[in-house]
């Protein structure tokens, strides 16, 4: 009963060294402090190497480097099929052709995480299709390279920003987010002095300076809301900024919380007859200017 109880003992530690291991790289002291939870008695490398070794015979590639232990593989494998590697190598190749430090690294230890669960056939698949993707954006980012690292060093400071934009002249800014889409890159936003959110295309930005004053911390509180009646109501397929808040069989009330304020505009004004702006009051006078001029545009040319 006493050597049971040992080898049950054994297999504890064994699987506790498995499971650290299955999320991170480990050294001799990381192994020990996990195990010193479940054992009485502290323990010696050796005795820990030998629990490592246990796992090598059962067909576990573990390395050692120095004196940190990595486990190249784990107990089961995931199959994926030659579309699956084609669509991981093409978006590898898209994220690094960004210019954004954070998701190289994210989408970097990913790859690092699921390279684990790979057999080293299919490894040695995805290294050959990586080496052949072409997969980029549709926007050459890299004139505005220099401009995209250094609002990225701005968002982590949470400063204000001085910003020059082609056509709008300067601006005081609260940045938040930069987004990369299919042909451009914005910087996302809050505009103190209108209260309302604003994305600006990077290519449209003449200067940016950080200014010394800390962001105030309300980006993205000024709720667009607006109503869409029959089959948009019924077809109508939330922005990640909406949510709604009221509904009934012939319509929907939707709150837009982060939008660009024109952006979202000229889309409400796209749905016609099909949509009604409900607040803020500035954005419904600026709605009206807008179909005044139109107004007055259509008149000119019937003239």
């Amino acid at each position: 009963m006493k050597d049971k109880f040992k080898e049950l003992d054994t297999g504890l530690k064994v699987f506790e060294i498995l499971k650290y291991l299955a999320k991170q790289d480990a050294s001799y002291h990381d192994l020990e402090r996990i195990l010193s939870k479940i054992s009485a008695k502290e323990l010696s490398d050796e005795t820990i190497l030998k629990y490592i070794n246990t796992l090598k015979y059962s067909g576990l590639n573990i390395t050692k480097s120095g004196e940190v232990f990595r486990l190249e593989n784990q107990p089961f494998m995931i199959n994926l099929t030659e579309e699956e590697l084609e669509t991981l190598a093409n978006l590898e190749a898209y994220s690094k052709s960004l210019n954004n430090e954070r998701v190289n690294k994210e989408f970097s230890d990913f790859l690092n995480k699921i390279s684990k669960y790979l057999s080293p056939l299919l490894k040695e698949k995805y290294i050959k299709l990586r080496e052949t993707s072409t997969a980029k954006p549709m926007y050459d980012y890299k004139d505005r390279e220099d401009l995209i690292r250094l609002c990225e060093k701005y968002l982590e400071d949470n400063l204000r920003l001085e910003i020059e934009e082609n056509g709008k002249g300067k601006f005081v800014f609260e940045p938040a987010e930069i987004i990369y889409d299919k042909t451009s890159v914005y910087l996302s936003g809050y505009l103190p002095e209108t209260a309302s959110n604003k994305r600006i295309n990077v290519k449209n930005i003449i200067s940016v300076k950080q200014l010394p004053t800390r962001a105030a911390g309300n980006k993205f509180l000024n709720t667009v809301v607006f109503e869409c009646f029959g089959r948009l109501a019924k077809n109508y397929k939330l922005k990640p900024s909406e949510k709604i808040i009221n509904s009934s069989e012939n319509s929907v009330i939707i709150s837009n919380a982060q939008e660009d304020r024109d952006l979202l505009l000229r889309r409400i004004l796209k749905y016609g007859e099909n949509a009604k702006l409900l607040r803020p009051q500035s954005l419904r006078d600026r709605m009206k200017e807008i179909l005044n001029e139109m107004i007055e545009n259509c008149g000119q040319e019937a003239k």
